[in-house]
């Protein structure tokens, strides 16, 4: 009877590494064989299967199997996840045929030859379809390639008519002495897809790679030591999905200093398929975390058990933060003028700040504050604590805006010459106007540091009282209105 044991092959080339995984049926039972540079090596499974398996298949996480009973033969499903079969399950009673080969579509459609009869099943209602007959007997396996069905005879590769299996022909040639064809599976390999093909002989197996497109055997990849009779792989359906990044984030590890975390989202090309992340051809894991990274660029690697891979540049930043590239713009409250604050960090939109539990812009303005102290924090653009800030407002004096001298002397000695009001920087706008005892308008001024010099229409006016009246605003924007007399003294 035959027996099935899972291979996991993993071809390496130099710094690259493609995994292929294809499951066939030995009769060293259930195991996992793991080809690197050519060399495989052999890891016993666990399973709940049957030992005695006439033909595998592999849909996602649906592990397919064909095993003798009575006079036919049984189908089972089991689960399968990290190479181990589970839940295992009768599916349908095959009474009076012994399939010897077993294959599976995109389509979750199951395919086996017994002799030279083609069936059909459907896993969810499995009624075997008999599809015809084929003109080569089975040599124990079928897989698709490019949607087109193809069956291991003992010394060729057919490719089976599914509308008439009848007119099927011979596809590949393989020239054998004292072998003959059994398993037959494809993989893919960097997203391309290859076959290949089993022939045993004596207590061996040589592992033939085929050339479809041209329609020839490649060669001899390597030799297993005992033999296989059946095989199944995640691309035996004909075709694959693509290996897609979906997400990769990177971030600041704020427990450390100036360290950087990648996270890496990726969903697989199979639905069995197991994904390994590989940064810089070094560090390697399953989960598509790096963690403790110093600022620079490193090479990702994502690849599939499929043998698919991705490959990518992730750029992680410097995250050090100079005190010295921040201002603190501050205005403390006067007269009736609430404080400011606001913080002035080159490339503003990669920080933050946080006040009173709540989050801002690292360049919003903090208004309507009182005299006290304030303590905010700054946050870098992945989250983290870069700094605390303490800033205390202080209450502004609230200086009279402007006082007026009630005399003044346009002698030209440089003493008291000229009639104007204290300067005072908390005037915003001002306008001085000045009468003669009848209303007559002597002299105007908006600007509060040009005053009068006692002059009108360029002749000295004469000694005596003067008017004034002063319209000014002040910065906290209330607006003024003074006036009084002053006497012109020669």
């Amino acid at each position: 009877m035959k027996r099935f044991i899972l291979v996991l092959a993993i071809i390496c080339s130099g710094a690259q590494v493609a995994a292929q995984q294809f499951y066939i049926a030995s009769a060293n039972g259930i195991a996992s064989i793991t080809i690197s540079n050519g060399i495989p090596t052999t890891q016993t499974l666990a399973s709940c299967t049957s030992t005695n398996l006439l033909g595998i298949a592999l849909h996602g996480t649906s592990f397919y199997y064909i095993v003798p009973f009575g006079n036919g033969s049984e189908l089972f499903k089991g689960d399968i996840n990290n190479n181990i079969i589970t839940n295992c399950k009768l599916l349908a009673d095959l009474t009076g045929v012994t399939p010897n080969s077993l294959t599976v579509d995109n389509n979750n459609i199951l395919y086996y030859v017994a002799v030279r009869d083609l069936y059909k099943i459907d896993p969810v209602n499995p009624i075997p379809i008999k599809l015809g007959t084929l003109p080569f007997t089975s040599g124990g396996d079928l897989a698709f390639y490019n949607n087109d069905l193809y069956m291991a005879s003992p010394n060729s590769i057919v490719k089976i008519n599914m509308a008439n299996p009848a007119i099927s022909t011979v596809y590949i040639s393989v020239p054998l002495t004292a072998s003959s064809l059994f398993g037959l599976t494809a993989v893919t390999v960097n997203n391309t897809v290859e076959f290949y093909a089993f022939a045993v002989s004596g207590s061996y197996t040589n592992v033939l790679e085929l050339d479809m497109a041209n329609q020839k055997v490649v060669g001899t990849l390597f030799t297993l030591p005992y033999l296989v009779y059946d095989a199944a792989s995640l691309a035996e359906g004909g075709t694959t999905q693509a290996l897609h990044l979906d997400a990769v984030t990177v971030t600041q590890q704020c427990n450390l200093q100036n360290k950087g975390q990648i996270q890496v989202s990726a969903k697989p090309d199979a639905a069995n398929a197991v994904l390994t992340y590989s940064l810089n051809n070094a560090t390697t894991n399953t989960i598509g975390l790096f963690t403790n990274l110093s600022p620079g660029s490193y090479g990702l690697q994502v690849s599939s058990t499929t043998g698919t891979q991705k490959d990518t540049t992730i750029n992680v930043p410097d995250y050090t933060f100079s005190k010295n590239s921040l201002s603190i713009l501050k205005t403390n409250p006067v007269c009736n003028l609430s404080g400011k604050i606001r913080f002035n960090i080159p490339n503003a939109n990669l920080y933050s700040v946080q006040y009173n539990v709540v989050t801002f812009p690292s360049d919003h303005v903090f208004a309507d504050l009182a005299t006290g102290d304030y303590s905010f924090t700054l946050f870098n653009q992945g989250g983290c604590p870069i700094d605390t800030v303490d800033i205390t407002l202080v209450q502004g004096t609230c200086i009279p805006a402007v006082t007026f001298p009630n005399t003044f002397t346009p002698n030209n000695d440089g003493v008291n010459d000229i009639f104007k009001p204290n300067s005072s920087p908390t005037v915003t706008t001002y306008k001085l106007s000045i009468y003669d005892r009848w209303g007559s308008l002597m002299f105007v001024s908006a600007d509060i540091n040009t005053g009068w010099d006692g002059l009108y229409h360029g002749k000295p006016t004469g000694t005596g009282t003067y008017y004034w009246i002063a319209a000014f605003t002040i910065v906290d924007g209330v607006k003024n209105l003074q006036n009084g007399s002053v006497t012109l003294i020669r």
